[in-house]
């Protein structure tokens, strides 16, 4: 018999080894090809396979972002929350403030949950108050000094500056009179320009106002414009042609006269750190009433104050604005 297949074409004679050969491989690289279809990622999830195959790389990914979970908005305690600060929204609070570059922050007060840690305060948010992410707690002192508007930080002086008067409050104003007998002010306490800024008595207007807050001057209690008190006063004996008609003396060197309204005033002679000399105001044991630097106007006083039943008659000072009259039997006819 034959061993060719009636109704096929005639073919080579099959060898029996390596056709079953042929099939076991086959068969192996079909299964081979069928793992590694099995092993091997879809397209989209391509990226995230080929993570997995740089395990340094990826532990440096997750090191980088801190596991975080468990956001809970709170409400601070009125010392947590800076002067600075100003409160928006209604369903959410938001705080806000406008640096001193003028752009405006947004913050809100969270609790978050970090790496199994459990973290609380401000963090940055947009203007509906919602954090940004990562979550990050703000320094509060580093933006007190870096971000916040320059503001005026009033303290207490430890010692005040004799002839100096506490006037106003927030801030207190000191107020004083200088060399040349003109009201002076100042405030005592700092500007946030920078951790080392310096503290101290500082030179304004009635007000508190200081004009350069990031280039102020401090100046210390001695450094301050001096006030004029008794004892820089030079005390002299009044020359005779100097003292005024209506003055009376009341002692040694001191001098008095009852003025228009029926008070009686007191006058002392000399000057102030080697100043004009002439009459102070003081009282009736001859101390000098506060923030005098230059004497008495004897012309104004005279105008003003003196006694109208008497001329106030002060050589080389002024001239009497009346001439005394003598009256004669001319001004008094018989009346027969």
């Amino acid at each position: 018999t034959s061993n060719t297949l009636v109704g096929f074409a005639q073919s080579a004679p099959i060898d029996a080894n390596k056709h079953n050969e042929t099939i076991r491989r086959n068969d192996s690289s079909g299964k081979q090809q069928d793992n590694e279809a099995a092993d091997s990622p879809k397209n989209e999830d391509k990226s995230a396979f080929e993570g997995t195959m740089n395990g340094e790389k990826q532990e440096e990914t997750h090191a980088e972002k801190p596991a975080q979970s468990s956001l809970n908005f709170l409400t601070p305690v009125q010392n947590e929350v800076p002067l600075y600060y100003q409160v928006n929204g209604s369903e959410r609070v938001v705080y806000s403030f406008t640096d001193r570059k003028g752009e405006v922050h947004y913050r809100s007060y969270v609790s978050f949950e970090e790496n199994g840690d459990v973290k609380k305060g401000f963090v940055t948010s947009d203007q509906n108050g919602e954090p940004k992410q990562p979550y990050s707690l703000v320094n509060t002192r580093e933006e007190f000094y870096k971000l916040a508007p320059v503001e005026f930080q009033e303290e207490k002086p430890e010692t005040v500056p004799e002839g100096y008067t506490a006037i106003g409050e927030n801030p207190t104003v000191y107020s004083f009179k200088n060399k040349e007998g003109k009201d002076e002010y100042a405030v005592y306490g700092w500007f946030n320009v920078n951790e080392n800024s310096p503290k101290g008595f500082i030179l304004s207007n009635e007000k508190g106002f200081v004009k350069d807050k990031e280039n102020y001057t401090v100046l210390t209690p001695e450094e301050l414009p001096p006030v004029l008190d008794e004892s820089s006063f030079v005390e002299e004996t009044a020359p005779s042609d100097k003292i005024p008609t209506y003055y009376q003396q009341h002692s040694s060197n001191v001098y008095k006269f009852i003025d228009r309204n029926g008070k009686t005033l007191y006058r002392k002679y000399g000057y102030f750190n080697e100043g004009e000399k002439g009459f102070f105001a003081c009282d009736e044991n001859g101390v000098l009433e506060k923030g005098q630097s230059k004497p008495i106007d004897l012309k104004i006083e005279a105008e003003t104050q003196a006694p109208l039943a008497r001329a106030a008659v002060v050589a080389d000072s002024f001239t009497p604005s009346w001439t005394p009259y003598t009256h004669t039997a001319e001004d008094f006819p018989d009346p027969n």
